[in-house]
């Protein structure tokens, strides 16, 4: 399956907020070197203050998303879906309502997938656009966020493609 479609220079955001880095991290630390003391290399795994990252992405994320909006040229009202990534419930939820946003026009698989990382937005898109929940021609923000706090938001024009 094969979509065709424009967005703007204007009509993408991107952001990182590395004093925030914390929030969401991956320690990796060096190999014992023969010049220093040996040490116990310690196990390495993504570590996350929930509380912390569910604060910035619900109170910033949605600002972000409406200055992209904004550069786009096209009104909030005007957008037809938001695709966002597919973290947890809460924080989908939360950003629908915050930018006000019809349920019905919130894509979300994250009951089916669970958070699926860097995937997870083109998985819940391409199953919206098939599955018929997303009506082409259309316009969508596409918005995620991860390690280092980093934030990317961009707002598409969809129209059908080539099967």
């Amino acid at each position: 399956y094969a979509l065709t479609g424009t967005v703007s220079e204007d009509a993408i955001d991107l952001k990182a907020e590395g004093h925030l880095g914390d929030f969401i991290k991956m320690p990796t630390p060096g190999k014992n070197c023969p010049l220093v003391e040996p040490n116990e290399e310690p196990k390495m795994y993504v570590k996350m203050d929930g509380k912390e990252v569910y604060k910035y992405v619900v109170t910033k994320l949605p600002v972000y998303i409406e200055e992209c909006v904004a550069k786009s040229g096209l009104k909030m009202n005007e957008i037809d879906y938001l695709v966002p990534h597919q973290a947890n419930m809460r924080i989908i939820e939360a950003l629908e309502k915050r930018l006000e946003f019809n349920p019905e026009n919130v894509i979300s698989n994250i009951k089916d997938y669970a958070n699926t990382s860097a995937a997870s937005i083109p998985i819940a898109l391409v199953e919206a656009i098939e599955s018929g929940k997303m009506k082409l021609p259309c316009s969508a923000i596409l918005t995620g966020f991860g390690a280092g706090m980093t934030v990317g938001t961009t707002v598409v024009r969809l129209r059908e493609g080539i099967a």
